[in-house]
């Protein structure tokens, strides 16, 4: 039976940073309904938090469409308003570009996923068979990316079907929101695939890491924890 080391690397522990953040920004991205959000009715509070002695009034409501959720924002004066969010059904996707955004996406979070699980274990079984597990991750990594690319970039061409129309007008079409501004959450599907290519491009030096001479060497002198530059 083939005892577990513990190998610790700076550049494994970077390349994990660097998987674990990319992983968080796919799935805070696939999750949250600011993709996409409606103009809010003027009137709404501008306070900046100052307090007021006014009672709230109803403004009016407004709209966020993200991936798979979508929120009715309520403005009121003088006050904080309320989100009032669901998640949507794949029947309610009226545009093939949305749906086929929606299963791109999940695919890619799905494989970032097994990448962050294989670099957990890393930290104590570093190859399966001749294989290192951090190459196999970094391969998974290129994968999830050239999949989440297109995923991102098919769903700005879902806004000209009637759901982003009715929300951000008739001028909405391919790559034009219409009254709708971009919110952040397509920032943050940005930064997610900038950081899983930081992290492919840094995998085959992070299991060249796991796998050098000097560790090796104290794993063969009987070492169980193993701490490298």
């Amino acid at each position: 039976m083939t005892e577990c080391v513990c190998v610790v690397a700076s550049r494994t522990v970077l390349w994990l940073l660097f998987t674990f953040t990319a992983f968080g920004c796919c799935v805070l991205a696939f999750l949250t309904p600011t993709w996409l959000v409606a103009p809010s009715p003027s009137g709404e509070n501008e306070g900046g938090g100052a307090v007021s002695m006014t009672p709230p009034t109803f403004v009016g409501t407004g709209l966020e469409i993200g991936l798979v959720k979508r929120c009715l924002v309520t403005y009121l004066q003088n006050a904080d308003g309320g989100h009032s969010c669901r998640f949507l059904g794949f029947a309610q996707y009226d545009a093939a570009a949305w749906k086929a955004s929606v299963v791109l996406f999940g695919v890619s979070a799905g494989l970032l996923a097994v990448a962050t699980t294989l670099g957990i274990v890393t930290f104590w079984k570093q190859n399966v068979g001749r294989y290192n597990i951090v190459s196999i991750a970094g391969l998974i990594q290129g994968l999830s990316m050239f999949i989440l690319v297109p995923g991102a970039t098919i769903y700005p061409i879902a806004w000209s079907s009637d759901t982003f129309r009715q929300t951000c007008g008739q001028e909405a079409s391919i790559y034009n929101p219409g009254t709708c501004s971009v919110g952040w959450g397509i920032y943050v599907v940005a930064a997610g695939i900038v950081l899983t290519l930081f992290a492919c491009l840094l995998s085959p030096k992070a299991a060249k890491a796991c796998n050098s001479h000097r560790v090796e060497e104290k794993i063969g002198n009987g070492y169980s924890c193993i701490f490298v530059p």
